[in-house]
């Protein structure tokens, strides 16, 4: 047999084509490409047809050459970057100067005071300046523990073209290689030290995270220089002030916001008659004057630390920049958000299958399917996607608009517009290389099973023995779900997010049973049940809720610091007047709900009717459906209720700042957070009585309380009287949300069984009564 080697990847080929102008797909890399545009082989050249890509291909087949002419002062760091390092250093050491001052002269104040003013004097001031000594000195030795992680370590022997990779780009960016190479689900990559206080007097050795949700999406090109970015940061010495400003944090927080042991003394001080109240308070006022003073060099340091970052991020871009040309790090950028959208799709639909009993071993053909799933939902074939360049490179298209702020898990790094336009510049032309990332990855679907597997493990707490199942099949059952909630486009959206409200059925059964309309005026009044004028109101209303939202988020915006007008209907609006806006599209939501309700009744009247004419089981089948349904609607507003309340109340006590609390308003939130939890379990039980009707996945007639929560509930919160644990508060936000979720999910469902039995009542009817087969299925479709 003769040979082909592929021009893309230098992979050997078997020639199994009969014409000299065939096209061959490479299935190492993907790549496509005519047999007579390369040679033919002897059958002895190649000792295998697939060699190993390291051994065979070499590491140039899978390496994107880097651009010419780049600048010699490209990536030269700028002068508001050296001024950045300057003040951060400054500040950490002032800062440093200033705690241990603080530390040494409370410890000098307990010797002195107990050496030179007796113990009628000096024990009160010794004991205070201790109480500030131990204040201060805990915050160093705070215990961390090591919590669990989604990280997956990869070692060389598994991927030597991918270290091999990362080898040649450090030598070229000129940077130290990582210590250790980790891989994770998260659309991301980054570079980080090992923290801990030892690397305050030594140097801590570099590692690489490498997020596989990231690498689901880029090219070779974009992950070169994605690395590039990640290694340019490796190669800056400023980086080493994070480690300082990640202990100046740790120190800090614990300070400013840490409670424990110490404070609990006094309390219990304050608590106490006399003198002993006497002390804890003064320990308490001087306690507070440092946490107060602290937390403003807290934010300084802060403020200082994030605007060195972006001038850090600017610089690692021109490294990308000069590793791969401009184009490669902004065409990445442009796909991480959707991508990151894309993984939170797919965790959400495998914590469905979950549900159910079904673990996929491949979390990222998932995340594909999403991908693809959102541009179809979205009508948008090329969403993710950035544009398409154009053959001149001063006519590159740019990506990015100047409101485009950065991706939402990098909220503290530039704009994306503004990486875009320093990134660009001094524009860098460079070859593009298109084919897949995972080409570095020697075995692809083992890496992206362990990641999936600690995915699981991490976020969803499934038991060891747990067995994964062919992606296939997993997709199969979540396609299925999809359906069961996706509504077909003849209802104009009338069901989305929200409530179904037909009225009370036992009068709309009494009215429609005795009143059926001959077969024309019942055809006619269905013909009309979707129409123009349906569309017209289901558009309103969620252009009302769409609003709404945008008016609620413009309104925590403000109140965590931003500036700018509000834009509302072609109008500026002051932040006081977000009320009365509230207000005018509550009453327009208000109006909207009951005009769409005495829609909701007559889709069932008319199904109703159409059923009692048909005769049989039809008419039991839609009144059971609609039963539950709206008892299930009930029980998820009670849950929905529930967790405003509970937001609120978080919200009211995170406005409090430090100290105690009086003791009405902390006899007000206990209530709160009673209510709530006593309001789950009454839902819970409230949702056992409930029988299933068929749905898909389901067992007919089984608890609907079983479904929404399988596990005890955390108890009762504030029993003591004195105090709520944060953790069973944060337990309880937990469950709510998982319930809630669970509930929005078979009320969809629910739905959607509800819709597909009229269409199959519709259906029959119109055989029947409305004419011809093919008139029925004109109707229908219409």
């Amino acid at each position: 047999m003769a040979w082909l080697r592929c021009p893309h990847c230098a992979t050997f080929l078997p020639n199994t084509n009969a014409v000299e102008d065939d096209l061959c797909g490479c299935p190492a890399c993907g790549g496509v490409f005519a047999t007579k545009t390369v040679q033919t082989l002897s059958p002895v050249e190649p000792a295998a047809p697939h060699p190993s890509p390291v051994a065979a291909n070499g590491l140039d087949a899978f390496y994107p050459p880097g651009p010419r002419d780049v600048p010699a002062d490209l990536t030269t760091p700028s002068p508001s970057y050296r001024r950045g390092v300057v003040l951060l250093l400054v500040t950490l050491t002032l800062f440093f100067g200033l705690y241990l001052g603080l530390l040494i002269g409370s410890g000098c104040l307990i010797f002195w005071s107990l050496r030179w003013l007796g113990l009628c004097f000096g024990l009160p001031v010794a004991f205070v300046a201790l109480i500030v000594f131990l204040y201060l000195l805990k915050g160093f030795f705070k215990s961390e523990r090591e919590g669990k992680s989604a990280q997956v370590e990869i070692l060389e022997t598994d991927h030597p073209l991918l270290f091999a990779f990362i080898r040649r780009l450090c030598d070229e960016v000129g940077a130290p290689a990582p210590h250790r190479v980790f891989l994770s689900p998260e659309v991301n990559a980054m570079a980080f030290y090992e923290r801990s206080l030892l690397g305050l007097l030594r140097p801590t050795p570099k590692n690489l995270l490498l997020g596989l949700g990231l690498v689901n999406v880029l090219t070779l090109s974009e992950f070169k220089a994605v690395l590039a970015h990640e290694f340019g940061h490796f190669a800056q010495s400023s980086m080493k002030l994070g480690t300082y400003v990640y202990t100046v944090n740790r120190v800090l927080l614990d300070v400013v916001a840490g409670r424990d042991w110490l404070d609990n003394v006094l309390l219990h001080l304050r608590a106490q008659p006399n003198a002993a109240r006497l002390f804890g308070n003064i320990c308490w006022g001087v306690i507070a004057g440092l946490r107060y003073a602290l937390t403003g060099l807290f934010y300084g340091i802060n403020f200082l630390d994030k605007s060195l970052s972006r001038q850090m991020e600017f610089h690692a871009d021109l490294m990308a920049v000069r590793a791969s040309g401009s184009e490669p790090i902004v065409r990445a950028l442009a796909r991480m958000d959707f991508a990151n959208e894309a993984l939170e799709a797919a965790a959400v639909d495998l914590k469905l299958a979950a549900d159910h009993d079904h673990y996929s071993r491949d979390l990222f053909v998932h995340q594909r399917d999403a991908i693809e799933h959102l541009r179809r939902q979205r009508q948008d074939p090329r969403l993710g996607e950035p544009p398409p360049l154009t053959a001149d490179p001063l006519l590159a298209p740019e990506v990015f608009d100047p409101e485009d702020g950065p991706p939402r898990m990098w909220a503290d790094h530039p704009s994306n517009y503004d990486r875009e336009q320093n990134a660009k510049r001094r524009y860098v032309p460079c070859p593009l290389d298109d084919r897949p990332a995972w080409l570095l990855f020697e075995d692809a679907t083992e890496s992206r099973e362990r990641v999936t597997w600690r995915f699981y493990r991490f976020y969803l707490k499934i038991p060891r023995d747990t067995v994964l199942e062919e992606t296939e099949a997993i997709q199969a059952f979540l396609n299925e779900e999809r359906r069961a909630v996706t509504y077909d486009p003849r209802y104009h959206g009338l069901y989305d997010d929200r409530f179904i409200e037909p009225g009370d059925l036992n009068d709309l059964v009494a009215v429609g049973g005795h009143n059926i309309p001959p077969p024309p005026a019942l055809r006619q009044r269905h013909a009309a049940l979707y129409g123009e004028k349906l569309a017209e109101r289901a558009a309103a209303h969620r252009r009302h809720l769409e609003e709404r939202n945008r008016l609620l988020t413009y309104r925590r915006e403000r109140a965590q610091g931003k500036k700018e007008p509000l834009e509302f209907r072609g109008r500026r609006y002051r932040p006081g007047e977000i009320k009365d806006l509230l207000k005018f599209l509550d009453d327009q939501l208000t109006k909207d709900q009951r005009v769409l309700a005495e829609d909701d009744c007559e889709v069932f009247l008319v199904h109703f009717q159409m059923s009692r004419q048909l005769g049989g089981t039809a008419p039991a089948a839609l009144r059971q459906r609609y039963t539950f349904h709206l008892e299930l609607q009930r029980l998820l507003g009670n849950l929905l209720g529930g967790q405003n309340l509970m937001e609120s109340a978080l919200a009211f006590l995170s406005e409090q700042g430090e100290g105690v609390l009086p003791a009405e308003t902390f006899y007000e939130l206990k209530q709160s957070f009673r209510r709530v939890r006593d309001m789950l379990h009454a839902t819970l039980e409230a949702a056992d009585e409930l029988r299933l009707p068929p749905l898909p996945h389901l067992k007919d007639g089984a608890r609907l309380g079983s479904l929404l929560w399988d596990r005890p509930l955390v108890g009762r919160l504030g029993e003591s009287g004195q105090s709520i644990s944060g953790k069973k508060i944060q337990k309880l936000c937990g469950q709510l949300g998982e319930v809630i979720e669970r509930a929005r999910h078979l009320h969809f469902k629910s739905l959607g069984g509800i819709l597909t039995l009229q269409e199959e009542i519709a259906r029959r009817w119109l055989v029947q009564f409305g004419g011809t087969r093919a008139a029925a299925i004109r109707e229908q479709r219409e």
